[in-house]
């Protein structure tokens, strides 16, 4: 058993965020650590209130106790605890994965927009980022039309953090499938599911990326972690449930 932690936020609907994260950890049999970023008050219908909460002593005691094998980051929030965070990660050695989250996918916000300059500096400090469409159109200003958008996307990416991308294209249908795209730096791979029709998808992003760091707490390689933690996601996709009036949630721990 591993020690993962997610670096995150509360969602109160229990479907993403800390939640959706220490059950996916949970599903490899590995132990969740937290470090909470804000408490969202949400339900499956839309995000009410933020409150931002300081990370920094949360992440301080991390270290004089637990030996952390890989590290998921997710909502930050605040410039502040973005900052916390990439003075923390000076002295980690494990892999990190980054989730860049700007909005949720009720439109809401989930970084304050002084903290982008911020985000923009813990990007080129992980291991791999996982931004989908819309981040990444943010990021590079590329609109994503078509696949070989993705693709310049990805490459762009990589130049200006000189980090790892792997391009969520869960919101783009090609060909009737949902197409990611991964670059390092020198081979472009793309990972192929056959898009689901569901309305159980409420945590895809945050189960996606802790499944990849606890695949990398495991010891694959990058593109064997990630290919490893589609599957997990795939089958939460597939075991997905309702909770309220709203999207349903993604379930890793189905069995």
């Amino acid at each position: 058993m591993k020690n993962v932690l997610t670096i995150a936020g509360s969602d109160s609907s229990g479907g993403a965020g800390i939640q959706g994260d220490i059950k996916t950890i949970a599903s490899y049999g590995h132990h969740a650590l937290t470090a909470i970023t804000a408490i969202t008050a949400q339900n499956t219908q839309k995000i009410h209130h933020v409150q931002p909460i300081d990370v920094r002593e949360q992440l301080s005691v991390m270290d004089e106790d637990f030996v952390i094998s890989a590290i998921k980051i997710g909502m930050l929030y605040t410039v502040e605890n973005i900052l916390a965070v990439i003075r923390w990660l000076e002295d980690q050695k494990c892999s990190i994965v980054l989730d860049p989250l700007m909005y949720a996918s009720t439109g809401k916000q989930l970084i304050r927009e002084e903290a982008l300059i911020a985000l923009d500096k813990l990007m080129s400090k992980v291991s791999l980022i996982t931004p989908n469409l819309f981040e990444a159109q943010k990021i590079t200003g590329i609109q994503i039309k078509k696949g070989i958008n993705m693709e310049m996307s990805c490459k762009k990416l990589y130049q200006m953090y000189h980090t790892p991308v792997l391009l969520k294209g869960g919101h783009f249908t090609w060909e009737n499938q949902a197409i990611d795209f991964f670059y390092d730096g020198n081979k472009m791979v793309t990972f192929r599911e056959k898009r689901l029709v569901s309305n159980c998808t409420h945590g895809t992003g945050c189960c996606l990326s802790s499944a990849i760091a606890c695949e990398l707490a495991s010891g694959k390689a990058l593109n064997k972690a990630i290919s490893g933690a589609k599957k997990t996601v795939t089958k939460a996709i597939r075991d997905g449930y309702l909770v309220g009036q709203g999207e349903g949630v993604v379930h890793a721990l189905g069995n």
